[in-house]
């Protein structure tokens, strides 16, 4: 009987999916458990491929060869595993599917877009031709209003449910919910199965009429969403009411914000400590970095104490003020200004927590060795600055001359030579091969010089070129200066031949003077303007990371509480 096969087809789909997400979601968290050793990156690497695939061969068992569905055990997989699995590196696993996410996702409405164009077109090269008719139309669009009208009723009958579980909703965002939460991705990827199925297995024209006419609904239904919902969002967010901050999201926007503040300071005045700043512009910086514009002398005074009173006296450089006091002249008197530049010396009463100095270690370490170790700093420091965002790949091919000379000084230090890698960046510079590789980003150059204005401080758009060999020879001296730092640090304290006088540490500073050498060659402003440029994208850089790092925070903390409002 039809009553019963269809009962039967309803169980077979259902618990079959079930059995075998189960079965899978079981196999999967042996895998998970046997790959448990957080520490090791290979492991972590094994975890996240296991995942893809293991769930994409659990729909294919059950959809392809059993004849059961793949979604519901694709969905049971996924539940078990986030019930019961262990990760070793979530983020590594989150980051991995969202990408996975937006790329099957932009393949699905790709492919579900072509489909649905070929259809309301009435394609007659896909034998489509009279599928979709003008009727069909008004019957899309009364379906989007009954969809729609059906969603809302749906979420308000669970509302009495939805208002008293998990973080609660109240009847504004349930509403909301209930308007922009359609999206149709499962629908156009089940409509593509089904029209596939059809017109593979069957020669009936009326049942491909009607798998057009399903698949027309389905993506025009996507397509109104998109275009109406999506667009309409914010009118309906303003209209009821959810744009509007409360008492404690002022506050808690507050903290944070006066944290970013502080933190944004901390990170100014310890920058300003370097000697590739000098030639910061303040006026620059302030205009392109609004949390700055409103800075007051009291605070640059206070950042500027409490950055003495924590860095060690040892490790302790003064801050350049000299191009950021005027700005504050006319703010207080000049007993201010020379009171705060009095407060830039260390205090010789701080003392720092370390150590005995460090005994002889390395008496008669061969020039070779010193100079390989050095490399390999050097090395270290330009990892650091990629890993700090100060070499992007906004600075064209910096990165790649820096490494590629230090690739090519260690072919010269093993044979005994002395450092010269900057003579090898130099080389690598000239070179054809870099010459083809500069080409485009020189086109680019042209074309951003045609269309740039002039910025605040009057000084028309840099080519691109002049200033990445600027930062080419900031990023140059700044790697040479700590590797030296980290060299005697290891190498050179007391009882040690390996001071400030040591051969490795003399070729290192005669790299640094050619480089300096050739920056004293440029003019002046230009300097000025491509040091303030290198110095706001620093000082983003770390506001960045900084609010990324108060947003994790944020997101452990609310985690743990809703654990122990679960345990309570």
């Amino acid at each position: 009987d039809e009553p019963i096969g269809s009962l039967l087809l309803f169980l077979r789909m259902t618990v079959g999916g079930i059995s075998f997400g189960i079965v899978f979601g079981m196999l999967l968290l042996a895998i998970l458990f046997m790959l448990s050793k957080r520490l090791l990156a290979e492991e972590n690497v094994i975890q996240v491929a296991a995942t893809i695939t293991v769930a994409y061969l659990n729909y294919y068992v059950a959809d392809a060869v059993f004849g059961t569905s793949g979604i519901i055990a694709t969905v049971v997989l996924g539940y078990l595993i986030k019930s019961l699995g262990t990760i070793n590196d979530m983020e590594l696993m989150e980051n991995f599917w969202a990408l996975v996410e937006h790329l099957l996702n932009t393949l699905l409405f790709s492919l579900g877009g072509t489909v649905w164009g070929s259809i309301i077109s009435n394609s007659i090269t896909s034998g489509r031709a009279g599928h979709f008719a003008g009727v069909d139309w008004l019957y899309l669009l009364l379906l989007f209003v009954f969809v729609n009208v059906i969603r809302l009723v749906l979420f308000i009958l669970f509302y009495p449910i939805t208002s008293r579980i998990g973080l609660k909703t109240d009847m504004a965002e349930t509403l909301f919910s209930s308007f922009a939460g359609l999206r149709g991705a499962v629908g156009i990827s089940l409509a593509i199965a089904l029209d596939h199925e059809v017109w593979s297995l069957s020669e009936n024209e009326k049942a491909r009429e009607s798998s057009s006419k399903v698949f027309g609904m389905v993506g025009g239904i996507a397509f109104l969403t998109l275009l109406l919902n999506g667009t309409l969002s914010a009118c309906v967010l303003n209209s009821l009411g959810l744009t509007r901050c409360t008492e404690t999201r002022k506050k808690i926007l507050k903290f944070y914000t006066e944290s970013i503040n502080k933190q944004i300071l901390d990170d100014f005045i310890h920058m300003l400590s370097q000697d590739r700043f000098s030639h910061v512009d303040f006026g620059f910086v302030r205009y392109h970095l609004p949390l700055l514009r409103n800075l007051t002398f009291s605070e640059l005074e206070e950042a500027v104490v409490e950055n003495r009173n924590s860095v060690p006296t040892s490790k302790y450089k003064t801050p350049n003020l000299k191009h950021i006091l005027p700005y504050f002249a006319d703010e207080v008197g000049e007993g201010s200004l020379y009171r705060l530049a009095s407060s830039l010396q260390p205090s010789h009463e701080k003392l720092e927590s370390v150590g005995l100095p460090r005994k002889h270690r390395m008496l008669d370490i061969h020039h070779i060795e010193q100079r390989k170790i050095f490399v390999e700093l050097l090395k270290k420091a330009y990892i650091s600055q990629i890993d700090r965002g100060e070499l992007d790949g906004r600075l064209g091919f910096v990165r790649y001359k820096l490494m590629a000379g230090l690739n090519q000084i260690e072919k010269e230090v093993e044979s005994g030579r002395q450092l010269c890698d900057w003579e090898m960046c130099r080389k690598i510079s000239e070179s054809w091969l870099s010459r083809i590789k500069e080409f485009p980003v020189k086109m680019a150059s042209i074309a951003s010089r045609c269309v740039q204005k002039k910025g605040p401080t009057g000084t028309c758009g840099l080519a691109r070129t002049p200033m990445e060999q600027i930062i080419f020879i900031l990023s140059f001296v700044r790697a040479h200066k700590e590797a030296q730092a980290s060299f005697l640090g290891q190498f050179g304290g007391s009882g040690s031949s390996l001071g400030s006088n040591c051969e490795v540490i003399l070729e290192s500073d005669s790299e640094i003077s050619q480089a300096m050498k050739e920056l004293q060659a440029f003019d002046a402003d230009i300097v000025q303007v491509t040091v303030s440029h290198f110095f706001l994208h620093k000082l983003t850089q770390q506001t960045r990371q900084n609010c990324r790092k108060l947003q994790i925070k944020r997101v452990n903390d609310r985690t743990r509480s809703k654990r122990d409002c679960g345990r309570n």
